[in-house]
């Protein structure tokens, strides 16, 4: 294997490190009401839009951290093929979902009160796909790693746990503690190396 693919699982801690970043500075929930969305974003539009840029490329990292599991666990080859689907869902919705809060707020001040409104709805409650790829990749993952040594099975079974929370309505909270998951899984899989990882 090649140095840079021993230190593939630093996409997970660079996802770990962001997420916590992301809800740290994000803004709360807008109002509701349809000058009362426009009103909000011009005291809280830019904090909204770092909070929002963090989300997403904090994902991004998890997708790239996804291919680093996916090619540690080759004796469960459909399950870790499963993850890294579950992964691609999660970022897509969570394009959508903080995507739209993005829009709302960067636009709101050139958008009529309906359609900032709008826009603010999906961005309050569009959190679908996120979840059910969150839920994907966490019992994907969690099935994955308990057949294997690659990963301790406690690990496994609470990535599994972290993955129904991320299909639940807490799944802002799910994020949170799939964040300190990765980092501890990256670390793990760092200091073992992937020729390890593959052979066990």
């Amino acid at each position: 294997m090649s140095r840079l693919a021993r230190f593939a699982p630093l996409t997970g801690v660079a996802f770990a490190l962001l997420i916590p970043a992301a809800f740290a500075s994000g803004t709360g929930a807008p109002p509701t009401s349809p000058t009362a969305v426009r009103d909000y974003v011009s005291h809280n539009g830019s904090a909204s839009q770092v909070s929002d840029n963090l989300w997403m490329l904090g994902l991004t990292f998890l997708l790239f951290f996804a291919g680093s599991l996916h090619a540690t666990l080759p004796a469960s080859r459909s399950l870790a093929t499963l993850l890294v689907a579950g992964a691609a869902l999660m970022a897509a919705g969570a394009g959508v979902y903080f995507g739209s809060d993005f829009t709302v707020s960067r636009d709101a001040q050139s958008l009529s009160p309906d359609a900032a409104q709008a826009i603010n709805a999906l961005a309050l409650t569009l959190v679908f796909p996120l979840s059910m790829g969150g839920a994907v990749f966490g019992i994907a993952t969690g099935l994955a790693t308990w057949p294997t040594h690659a990963l301790p099975k406690w690990l496994g079974a609470a990535v599994f746990v972290i993955g129904l929370v991320l299909g639940s309505p807490l799944v802002l909270f799910g994020l949170l503690l799939l964040a300190v998951w990765s980092l501890i899984a990256a670390i793990l899989l760092i200091r073992r190396g992937p020729l390890t990882a593959s052979a066990a």
